[in-house]
């Protein structure tokens, strides 16, 4: 009886972890832990693209033209970027050229380049969320 007990209390405080949000905060004092453990220099190798409003003033425009976001591929892949994860959401319309140049700069960088992808409602209205292309 004693070692079903022992199930029964675990089973509870893993599913209170979950209903409260707590696993979420184990996990990254998990990550923090791993990452503090063995740390690394930064090799260089993995880029992230993001945008401020700091690029966005320089730029002068947004959304920026796919052209910029196709150089900057370019530029990162000449300076030894093995992976670039890019932090921009596309969804906005483009001039068909822009987007043939930026197109053209990914499939060169035969596939090192992670685009994101979200979850969008495709009608307002609707209750369920689907992914909006």
């Amino acid at each position: 009886m004693f070692q079903y007990r022992a199930h029964f209390f675990v089973a509870c405080a893993l599913v209170a972890a979950v209903i409260t949000g707590a696993h979420g905060l184990f996990q990254n004092s998990l990550k923090d832990l791993r990452f503090n453990w063995f740390s690394r220099n930064a090799t260089g190798q993995i880029v992230v693209i993001a945008i401020d409003p700091r690029s966005i003033e320089s730029v002068g425009i947004w959304p920026w033209p796919r052209t910029i976001h196709a150089s900057l591929i370019e530029k990162l892949q000449a300076a030894g970027a093995a992976d670039i994860a890019v932090d921009v959401d596309f969804s906005s319309p483009s001039r068909p050229i822009a987007d043939e140049i930026f197109a053209k700069a990914l499939r060169d960088a035969g596939g090192s380049v992670i685009l994101p992808a979200f979850a969008q409602l495709a009608d307002s209205n609707a209750a369920k969320g689907g992914i909006h292309t």
